[in-house]
């Protein structure tokens, strides 16, 4: 079975992600740890986790919301 090679990218600047990138055999879990600091704690922020394949050029996007303060 093949290594294959993972970029993970988020799209606003409140949201962070841990590691940039990994390499993974099938089958084999990775944990990707998505920080969040608001630009303004007293707004909603909507952002993008955009995960791809090097070797293929294949993508999934997941839809992140940063929370407003209570």
């Amino acid at each position: 079975n093949q290594k294959m090679d993972y970029l993970f990218n988020v799209d606003h600047p409140s949201f962070s992600i841990k590691p940039p990138s990994g390499s993974l055999t099938p089958k084999q879990k990775i944990n990707i740890s998505v920080g969040y600091k608001p630009v303004d704690p007293n707004k909603q922020t909507h952002g993008k986790l955009t995960v791809t394949c090097k070797n293929t050029g294949t993508s999934w996007i997941y839809y992140l919301l940063g929370l407003a303060k209570q």
